[in-house]
């Protein structure tokens, strides 16, 4: 098969598949051997052992090890484990930048990495948990978001949103307020965890905790088999970064960022009459924090 006749129309529509078309003209003709009989396996529930594929893929086993950590994986036992499971496949810090690319080459760059990020994180969302996470947050009486690090600004983000849409939400930086917080939930309460590794202690133990008081706990998370997810009844996805670069970072947030949007839109989806219901209100709150659109200058001094 030729890079001009791989089409993502052509197998299933399914994450791994999206990684390897992502790769595909990158690879190697040894790795393409791998892709295509892969591809055209991925109606299997299971894969074969690493020297089974490498016979029917007519290739060597160091060319599909070389073909897995071409996707991200750390080897041939980590695609395995991510196909037969479902798991989103680790994204990873491969903007491929070089001290010689100029502004608009890492422009270019930075744009088609951040989007290949942000719909590989959408498509990989599981459409029952999404629906149920609407429907949690639609029923919501009050929404508590927890992060910490570089999830707190997400959180900090999401509670105003929601709140925008009319529904009592908050983000508690402190640990043990936050702690405190989730003791009073009840029933019709949502709390929303973002860990990317599933193990962040505070975020774990606020879940369980509102978990105990049968509130409507919901994770966004990289891991299927973190410590989140056994106290969450609802469990979000998004795209894994395994190690963390410099480069992973703001891709991560900016994919947790989205799947919340994706809960809000969706709210405001099922329900219409949000989308005005509030905005007249909270124009009016805004306008106490602002300038009048009038004034020209700063005005230094204390506020009376």
């Amino acid at each position: 098969m030729n890079e001009q006749s791989f089409s993502a129309s052509a197998y299933n529509d399914t994450e791994i598949s999206y990684k390897i078309q992502q790769k595909y003209s990158s690879m190697s003709e040894g790795e393409r051997k791998v892709a295509d009989y892969l591809l055209s396996a991925f109606h299997s529930p299971s894969l074969p052992n690493i020297n089974e594929l490498a016979d029917s893929a007519q290739t060597s086993i160091s060319t599909i090890v070389r073909f897995c950590k071409t996707l991200g994986f750390s080897g041939y036992s980590e695609f395995k484990y991510h196909y037969q499971k479902g798991v989103p496949a680790p994204l990873g810090g491969d903007i491929q930048l070089s001290s010689s690319d100029s502004i608009s080459a890492i422009k270019e760059k930075v744009g088609n990495f951040t989007q290949q990020a942000i719909w590989q994180s959408i498509s990989t969302i599981n459409n029952t948990q999404l629906e149920e996470a609407i429907t949690a947050v639609s029923y919501a009486r009050q929404i508590m978001i927890c992060g910490e690090g570089s999830a707190s600004g997400i959180a900090a983000l999401a509670a105003n949103a929601f709140m925008c849409l009319g529904i009592p939400s908050c983000y508690i930086p402190d640990a043990l307020t936050q702690l405190r917080h989730a003791s009073f939930l009840e029933k019709n309460d949502v709390v929303i965890g973002i860990t990317n590794d599933g193990y962040i202690k505070d975020v774990v133990d606020t879940l369980m905790l509102a978990r105990s008081k049968h509130a409507t706990t919901i994770c966004i998370t990289g891991r299927s088999d973190s410590l989140v997810t056994k106290y969450s009844d609802i469990v979000l996805y998004t795209t894994l970064t395994d190690n963390q670069s410099p480069l992973d970072l703001p891709i991560t947030s900016i994919c947790q960022l989205i799947i919340l949007h994706l809960v809000q839109v969706g709210l405001m989806a099922r329900n219409p009459q949000l989308s005005g219901q509030y905005a007249r209100h909270l124009q009016a709150l805004s306008d106490r924090k602002r300038y009048d659109y009038s004034v020209e200058h700063a005005v230094e001094g204390r506020i009376r």
